[in-house]
């Protein structure tokens, strides 16, 4: 049901009005404004659609019960979000686990506590780049991160990206992620090699033993042999 489709007439019906939200959340925009403040309507619209956040009335984007609806089906209507519930541990935390990247949005504490940070890199390594600059000084996030996805190692200070065992561990995932490690790193044999291997679907072809490395009586298979290198 397109609400803004509706005669206006009907749309001052309160139950076509709810009935519209709930198939369409984002249709709170359209909704009469008699139903603006309304609480039950609004908080059917950010559980179809966290997003419908948006339109809310500002009496309704610093209430924790419709934020935290909003949030738990789309984290990032954390952005939407007034009244300081970005630091809201509760509500941040539920937009931060629902997606990661809503950590772009959180604000202290949330954005500095040890375990909501490294959930959310374990589930989306980029969210590092949303993390207080003291929790991305933590090694063990860090590596968690670039265990996820290589290419965090961008957003990794400057030693971690001169760390061998983070940067290996990075490559491992994502072989392109060699472009944001540490010059000396970049010519570092182990990693390298790590790296083309991850960019070739981690696959070598072994070379074919001679003759002379061969027993006596043992039958050569000549086609190449291809060893794997998993993850």
């Amino acid at each position: 049901m397109a609400l803004q489709h509706v005669p206006f007439a009907f749309r001052e019906n309160p139950d076509i009005t709810k009935a519209a939200v709930q198939q369409n959340g984002m249709a709170l925009q359209h909704v009469a404004s008699v139903f603006e403040k309304d609480r039950d309507i609004t908080k059917a619209a950010v559980q179809q659609n966290g997003m419908a956040l948006e339109h809310a009335s500002y009496l309704f984007k610093d209430d924790k019960g419709i934020v935290h609806a909003a949030v738990t089906q789309n984290g990032l209507a954390l952005q939407h979000a007034r009244g300081n519930l970005e630091s809201n541990k509760n509500i941040a935390g539920a937009a931060v686990r629902q997606n990661p990247l809503a950590l772009e949005y959180a604000q202290y504490p949330v954005n500095s506590d040890r375990d909501i940070v490294l959930a959310a890199v374990r589930k989306n390594g980029l969210a590092l780049q949303y993390a207080s600059y003291s929790t991305r000084g933590e090694r063990d996030i860090v590596l968690a991160a670039v265990q996820q996805n290589g290419d965090a190692l961008k957003h990794a200070g400057y030693d971690f990206q001169r760390d061998k065992e983070i940067v290996l561990a990075a490559v491992q995932q994502k072989g392109d992620a060699l472009h944001h490690a540490g010059a000396a790193m970049q010519k570092d044999e182990d990693i390298v090699r790590a790296a083309k291997l991850q960019k070739e679907g981690h696959q070598v072809v072994a070379p074919q033993p001679s003759a002379q490395e061969v027993p006596l009586g043992t039958q050569v298979n000549r086609s190449s042999v291809t060893v794997n290198f998993h993850k």
